[in-house]
């Protein structure tokens, strides 16, 4: 009975390791990569999901919902929400959602403004009217992921303000 192995058998090894390591490599160093990239995804995923909490309690108080009318030169959408002795400003950044509120009613434990850094976020919002009043307002958000920049989390948010939303059997439209 021998033992060990023979110098035809040490070499296949020899020769078959580094092509499989070929073949194997790619997955091991994707996983490597995306794992990370997951988890700072679904933390901004958090943040979002707070700031849209704190969006939903300001249109919860609001009187009026707006978009900030800006000269042509600067594009930064603006969403002004009116409540009662005070007016709250949520403008998109490039990297995320500045919140500022100004008026008589401020919250002294709560900071007049307040920045989220959402890099891989993307926020459009949209007013849904009736009879050129305001009703609601629509949310449509995604996150951007990998070097293809796929779209995660893929969600539409619908705030409503007030009520009266089907009075007359009409409904808002966008």
């Amino acid at each position: 009975m021998r033992k060990g192995f023979s110098m035809i058998e040490l070499l296949i090894v020899i020769v078959t390791m580094p092509m499989v390591m070929l073949v194997v490599y790619p997955v091991f160093h994707e996983m490597a990569v995306d794992i990370p990239r997951g988890v700072a995804l679904v933390s901004q995923h958090g943040r979002l999901l707070g700031v849209l909490e704190s969006l939903h309690d300001d249109i919860d108080r609001a009187t009026a919902l707006s978009l900030e009318d800006l000269p042509q030169s600067e594009e930064v959408p603006v969403l002004l929400i009116d409540q009662s002795g005070r007016q709250v400003r949520y403008a998109l950044l490039e990297e995320g959602i500045r919140r500022a509120a100004s008026g008589d009613t401020l919250d002294p434990n709560v900071p007049a403004e307040r920045e989220w850094l959402l890099p891989q976020a993307n926020i459009a919002w949209h007013l849904w009217r009736q009879d050129n009043a305001v009703v609601a307002l629509r949310i449509d958000t995604s996150m951007t992921h990998g070097r293809h920049q796929k779209r995660k989390f893929q969600n539409t948010y619908l705030f409503f303000i007030g009520s009266g939303l089907t009075q007359g059997g009409r409904h808002a439209t966008p």
